[in-house]
């Protein structure tokens, strides 16, 4: 019977450990970028952070959220759900705290960096265009703002962006992965009304229009297959569910009237923003340009992908009777990502020149990237110098010093304010009267505002104390329905009844005011 031989290796172990290092190597150096662009994006977002939050934004999402965990329905008045969503599964191990609410907006943010970067790296021949793009992504100052600050939009712009530039990923992939995918889409499609309108950027980059043309059978072909087929049912129906848990998810998406009177002024807004500002847009734009020539020779499908977020995207918003820069956070990802190929546009369209202007056009977009991540440094320097002052007036700061005093209220207490949802938590015991709440369905018109005043007045005949806080929600008079906002709730209570100030806090608007009886 043959016996087995067994043979011992000549190589000692730290022979073995130096080949399995340089096995190693190439996977390490390829993540070494990425890796350490990731930690100057978090350095960004977490030095020198205080906390700062906003009425009623952060505190409703958050109350969303544990109302998610808790089980409790519907979610919110009025923001859609899928916000809470995103926060639910942080809520069950971690604090229901801002902090954590906090971090999970960082962490959105980091993901973003990642998938910028994944998303090009074999989208192009162009292996500096990822780098580009995930160090704009991870330094421009209006994505480093909005993670630090107590919105939602660097959540909402990682949903986006992401969904979109993971799409090449998805070919070949088990139905299942499409089922999951359905999954992820609902919840972003939830987060924000006018998020359903990315949705034409999926197929436009499934159907690789760039390759098949805008050929209306080929597209349909392309689009109606089994997988997608499964990917779009499921986020129906999850999104149903969603509008069900939500409760007033349809509410929601009308809560702000649509108008165009605004329409003009939004549109040249929003044509600067999703560029990102004054200062960095003829930069941005400059070098999106270029590499917009790039893409149409290397990847056409991206490059509309790219035109589609930066003209359709935002039309969505121009509806709106109000514009903000942060809504155009996943249109000012892609106008990165365009840019982030000027250079290698460049570097292609003077390959046959001599070296003089060849070098001459080159240092000179080299020169553009230089300028610009000058600006983004300077910017983002500060941003962070200047934010425990920023923090200092946030509406956190405010209810910080105004929840020990409604704290110590007596039980029987009315207060009225458009903005309870930073104090109700300090005091369960005394009732709270929100004028954004009470107006959400019926608008904010006289007749609200007169009932408000019969509620007051009833109060007080009932010898309770009643008080009226006064936040920035009516001091800057937004409004999320029909109406003239939330200060004439305040103005009527002044007109009728004789108040008095009861607290004032060191931030303009919020004040406690004592409500003592008919005038």
């Amino acid at each position: 019977m043959a016996k087995l031989a067994y043979t011992r290796s000549n190589a000692s172990a730290p022979t073995i450990g130096v080949a399995a290092a340089a096995r190693a190597w190439p996977a390490i150096r390829a993540a070494a970028i990425p890796a350490g662009i990731v930690l100057v994006a978090l350095f960004l977002r977490v030095f020198r952070l205080e906390l700062q939050a906003w009425t009623p934004d952060t505190y409703e999402q958050m109350t969303a959220a544990h109302r998610l965990v808790s089980g409790q329905f519907p979610l919110s008045t009025f923001y859609p759900p899928g916000v809470a969503v995103t926060l639910a599964p942080a809520f069950v191990f971690f604090p229901q705290t801002l902090a954590t609410q906090q971090a999970v907006v960082i962490a959105a943010s980091l993901v973003l960096v990642v998938a910028a970067y994944v998303g090009t790296r074999r989208a192009t021949p162009d292996a500096i265009a990822p780098v580009l793009l995930a160090l704009g992504v991870a330094t421009a100052p209006h994505f480093v703002y909005f993670a630090r600050d107590g919105f939602f939009d660097a959540l909402n712009a990682a949903w986006i962006v992401s969904l979109i530039l993971i799409v090449p990923w998805l070919r070949g992939r088990s139905i299942a992965v499409f089922a999951a995918y359905g999954v992820l889409l609902a919840i972003a499609v939830s987060v924000r009304a006018t998020n359903p309108a990315f949705l034409p950027a999926l197929i436009i980059y499934w159907a690789d229009i760039g390759r098949i043309g805008f050929d209306p059978r080929k597209i349909w072909r392309s689009t109606f297959r089994r997988e997608l087929i499964v990917a779009g049912a499921t986020m129906v129906a999850v999104y149903i569910f969603f509008a069900w848990i939500g409760g007033s998810f349809s509410r929601a998406a009308t809560s702000s009237p649509a108008t165009l009177d605004h329409a003009a002024g939004n549109i040249a807004f929003y044509a600067v923003a999703e560029f990102g500002d004054v200062l960095g847009a003829p930069f941005i734009g400059v070098l999106a340009t270029l590499g917009g020539a790039y893409l149409w020779r290397h990847n056409r499908t991206l490059l509309y992908v790219c035109a589609y977020m930066l003209t359709i995207f935002p039309l969505a918003h121009v509806p709106l009777p109000f514009a903000n820069n942060r809504y155009m956070l996943p249109s000012l990802a892609f106008a990165l990502l365009l840019a982030a190929h000027g250079p290698a546009a460049v570097i292609e369209m003077t390959a046959r020149q001599s070296a003089i202007p060849r070098n001459t056009w080159r240092a000179l977009a080299a020169g553009f990237v230089l300028l610009l991540g000058v600006y983004f440094a300077a910017s983002d320097t500060l941003m962070i110098v200047n934010w425990p002052s920023n923090a200092a007036r946030s509406d956190e700061a405010a209810y910080r010093q105004l929840r020990p005093v409604i704290a110590s209220l007596p039980a029987d207490a009315l207060v009225v304010s458009g903005g309870t949802r930073g104090i109700r938590d300090s005091n369960r015991r005394i009732e709270y009267l929100d004028v954004i709440d009470y107006s959400l369905d019926t608008g904010n018109g006289p007749q609200q505002v007169d009932e408000i005043v019969q509620r007051i007045r009833h109060a007080l005949d009932q010898g309770r104390p009643v008080y009226y806080l006064y936040t920035s929600v009516e001091g800057i008079n937004i409004s999320f329905t029909a109406g003239a906002g939330y200060q004439p709730y305040f103005d009527a209570t002044e007109q009728h009844f004789r108040i008095t100030e009861a607290f004032a806090t060191d931030l303009k608007f919020f004040k406690l005011y004592r409500i003592e009886a008919e005038r």
